[in-house]
């Protein structure tokens, strides 16, 4: 029976002498079938830590495929079948379903996001080590925090002249005074170009203070305090020191009783869990990937 089949040979290339390596196409040999070819871009937005697109197929089945991705210095690179490292817990990997295939980007730490979960140092009205603020028995009670290493593990740091998107305190309740009703408290920045202790409320406050309402709050439960304005004021000293890793440096906030039922307060003891600080920058992250498809099926 006559050998019967196909072959396309590349430009200049003699059909019937041509290597294997010189030919488009040979019916002798399987060949991948482009079923699509196509690329998104998608964005990791602030304080987000991966982001995703999703390319369709609709085969019905899991198809054979080639990811590529762009990275971080502009180049097209291959996406090998391993997840590719970007951040220290991060990576880029591509995964693939009978409808549908799904492209991840993952820095590895939330973008432009720093949370601190400990603070480092704090006192009240009468000198503890602690956060106590409102009115125990007829007397008003402020405190202080202090919060150092303004960094996110040396990934997104905090420097001066930094536009703040959003910055809070979670104020988290140990134990707390016996009356129900609202309270009310103010917050104001410490008014320093750094801060890494405080043993004393007398430092210079920011003219910029959050006036805020409490309501009952649980023991074990937190409730939030916006200090944007104040770490604004704070971050935009001109001498302000950053929290680059390794800096010293640090940022501190005076809670005040405003206007407080009697034994209506809330402590933070020096134990753990503490009240957090969390600070996000404004700022995304574009990714692109490209998407070739094929009709073979894999699964």
């Amino acid at each position: 029976m006559a050998d019967w089949g196909m072959k396309v040979s590349e430009e200049s290339y003699d059909i019937g002498t041509a290597g294997l390596q010189n030919l488009i196409a040979s019916s002798n040999y399987s060949m991948f079938k482009i079923h699509s070819d196509g690329s998104q871009v998608g964005t990791i937005q602030a304080g987000q830590q991966a982001g995703t697109v999703t390319f369709t197929h609709g085969l019905g089945y899991v198809p054979a495929f080639i990811p590529y991705y762009r990275d971080t210095s502009g180049n097209l690179r291959i996406l090998s079948g391993i997840r590719e490292g970007i951040g220290i817990a991060g990576g880029v990997y591509a995964y693939a379903g009978t409808s549908t295939i799904t492209c991840i980007y993952d820095l590895g730490y939330p973008h432009n996001y720093i949370q601190k979960t400990a603070w480092t140092d704090a006192v009240d009205t009468n000198g503890n080590f602690q956060l106590r603020v409102g009115n125990v028995d007829g007397a008003g009670k402020d405190c202080g925090v202090v919060y150092t290493n303004l960094n996110n593990g040396g990934q997104i740091n905090l420097l001066q002249g930094d536009t703040i998107g959003t910055a809070s305190l979670g104020f988290y309740v140990s134990s707390k005074g016996t009356n129900t009703a609202n309270g009310t408290i103010r917050t104001f920045g410490i008014n320093l170009d750094s801060i890494t202790s405080i043993s004393d409320l007398s430092s210079p406050l920011t003219s910029a203070v959050g006036t805020q309402t409490v309501a009952n709050i649980g023991t074990g439960e937190s409730f939030g305090i916006n200090v944007k304005d104040q770490l604004q004021e704070v971050v935009n000293r001109a001498g302000f020191v950053g929290g680059t890793a390794g800096t010293a440096s640090g940022v501190g906030f005076h809670i005040q009783n405003f206007d407080s039922p009697t034994n209506k307060f809330f402590i933070d003891s020096a134990s753990l869990p503490d009240t957090t600080l969390t600070i996000v920058k404004p700022g995304s992250v574009t990714f692109a990937f490209r998407m070739v498809i094929f009709k073979d099926k894999v699964f």
